[in-house]
């Protein structure tokens, strides 16, 4: 008889932390050593709001260089291996986070591959990888 209060109540513990919002969620408990806290966006390809951070896959078959954060096209510095593959080692996607720290400016840590990269808004770039 007291099995079912309990399973009820844990039931509503665990569904009360649930949130339907638009994909972003504030980590108030980790605000990186200021008082604002770090937001965490649930795509960066599709979302990443200044001061947001979330997980990034590079795409790097063709080298390390370019990737869609917040619907545009930004650019870091190339890393291949001299021939537009992926440098010795790499595999063709690099996983890692990334944080938009200003509205031109989104550091990426890799953590299947250890890079810190910057990148760059680039609007004019041609970005064709086959």
């Amino acid at each position: 008889m007291l099995l079912r209060p309990l399973i009820a109540s844990v039931l509503l513990i665990c569904l009360s932390g649930c949130t339907s919002d638009d994909g972003r969620r504030s980590v108030s408990a980790d605000t990186h050593g200021t008082d604002t806290p770090v937001v965490e966006s649930a795509d960066a390809h599709e979302h990443l709001a200044v001061g947001a951070k979330a997980a990034l896959r590079v795409y790097a078959h063709c080298g390390f260089e370019f990737t869609q954060i917040d619907g545009e096209l930004w650019k870091t510095r190339l890393r291949d291996d001299g021939q537009g593959n992926p440098p010795a080692g790499w595999t063709d996607v690099v996983e890692g986070s990334v944080e938009r720290i200003s509205e031109t400016r989104a550091i990426f840590i890799g953590s299947s591959v250890r890079i810190r990269a910057v990148f760059r808004p680039a609007p004019g770039a041609k970005y064709a990888c086959a």
